[in-house]
């Protein structure tokens, strides 16, 4: 699987919660109901910091990204378990192939997080189709 660029990994997880924390003391945000959605670096990112401080997430949408190795993570197994994660992923994805995105799945899946996984025919990016998908998983999310 990938490896990253992030030099320092803490650094910029660190960066998220503080803009979290923002969010919730600028906003009037339900934090039980606070979801990261991101798109290539950015679906890397969420999926990395949710694993990190699950406590925080309610869950997450991951759109063209993975978990890449080599990173210096606390996962929280405990508090990761069961967390609500959907993943899509191009089958044409010449940027992150598409088995980096299924390795993540194995990883995810090994946690027992509450995994919901699609791959569209499509490459490096976002389609009608699975930003449908997203919008009818996080509907249920939110009951």
């Amino acid at each position: 699987m990938g490896y990253s660029n992030f030099e320092n990994i803490s650094v910029i997880l660190e960066t998220i919660d503080h803009f979290i924390d923002e969010i919730l003391s600028t906003y009037p945000t339900d934090p039980q109901k606070l979801f990261l959605l991101g798109f290539s670096q950015g679906s890397i990112l969420s999926m990395c910091y949710t694993l990190s401080h699950s406590s925080r997430i309610a869950g997450v949408m991951a759109q063209s990204g993975y978990i890449p190795n080599g990173l210096d993570l606390e996962i929280h197994e405990a508090t990761v378990k069961d967390k609500p994660f959907i993943l899509t992923h191009g089958e044409q994805d010449t940027l992150i192939p598409v088995d980096w995105a299924r390795a993540s799945r194995d990883q995810l899946q090994k946690l027992g997080v509450d995994l919901d996984y699609h791959e569209f025919q499509m490459g490096h990016s976002v389609s009608m189709e699975s930003l449908a998908v997203i919008s009818t998983w996080l509907k249920k999310q939110l009951g």
